[in-house]
């Protein structure tokens, strides 16, 4: 993952908190995943529609994806999710895995 971040950087400028997509390439990924990490402190990403320009990041979206046509709607529907200010201020007050996971099917029915 750190070798494809430094060749396809993935940090995003989304509407309220910075984040960042990294993901490996399919070849790697025995089960389809996505792993949502909140920081406590944000980290630095290369941004990557300007990649002379880091930003800080704080919350990781990682996708782990097998099917490249999966990975493409995956990401689409995760877009949406990071422009909506109620989710994203949602997920960093969740308290468990269970709570972020009632939380994102929640989103996706809307």
């Amino acid at each position: 993952m750190k070798e494809r971040e430094a060749k396809f950087p993935t940090g995003i400028i989304a509407t309220c908190y910075n984040i960042a997509l990294p993901h490996v390439d399919a070849v790697h990924v025995k089960k389809n995943a996505l792993i949502i990490a909140v920081l406590n402190h944000p980290i630095n990403y290369v941004r990557m529609d300007k990649l002379d320009e880091q930003i800080h990041v704080k919350i990781v979206f990682m996708l782990l994806i097998k099917d490249i046509s999966v990975h493409t709607q995956a990401i689409s529907s995760l877009a949406k999710l990071w422009f909506n200010q109620t989710f994203m201020n949602a997920v960093l007050s969740v308290k468990s895995k269970e709570e972020l996971v009632a939380l994102v099917k929640q989103a996706e029915a809307e």
